[in-house]
């Protein structure tokens, strides 16, 4: 396959994932009232179709190749797969977060769509990891193991940087949504 095919074909790809799972938000979602169930069956879908997607390419060479040798903007065209669910979530989120004001929405809605992206991205890596040890004829029991043996290798400074990293963010954005109420309160007094 030539870089142009693998574009065009991966722009595809992308553009009838998002047409099917418009359709499904736009003929199911939309008649449920509840928000959590809503939240809950959108994301169940989206994985489906992640799953799906996966078993296809582990048995048909053609896309699994077509998978592996595809980027979008410098990104591996597999990682932007499996933060597909991530980037649905907001889309499933974010309609409240507007109709709450969107800038002027409270924090909490702000820290449902950072909670929401950062949980699906890792759900949605490591499920693919477990559900493809599990495909290839492993048993449950390797993977426990194997788990327990990839958790005594992790660097826990690392980890702690990476949780202090992310506590930083979180009061950035913080700091930036108290910012933009006080001005929208001055702007409102004048």
């Amino acid at each position: 396959m030539n870089k142009i095919s693998i574009i065009l074909l991966g722009g595809l790809l992308l553009y009838v994932w998002v047409g099917i799972l418009w359709a499904f938000k736009s003929l199911c979602l939309d008649k449920i009232k509840s928000g959590v169930l809503k939240y809950s069956l959108g994301m169940m879908f989206v994985y489906v179709i992640l799953f799906l997607l996966y078993v296809a390419a582990e048995q048909y060479l053609p896309l699994k190749t077509f998978i592996v040798n595809w980027y979008f903007q410098r990104a591996p065209g597999g990682i932007v797969l499996i933060l597909f669910p991530a980037f649905y979530s907001i889309f499933l989120i974010g309609k409240g977060y507007f109709q709450e004001g969107g800038e002027k929405a409270p924090f909490k809605w702000k820290l449902k769509m950072i909670a929401s992206v950062f949980l699906n991205a890792f759900i949605a890596l490591f499920s693919l990891v477990f559900f493809s040890f599990l495909l290839r004829g492993n048993s449950f029991a390797d993977l426990v193991t194997t788990t327990q043996e990839a958790a005594q290798e992790i660097s826990w400074g690392l980890m702690l940087a990476f949780v202090a990293f992310w506590g930083l963010i979180l009061i950035i954005i913080w700091f930036n949504h108290k910012k933009s109420l006080q001005k929208s309160k001055h702007k409102k007094k004048k």
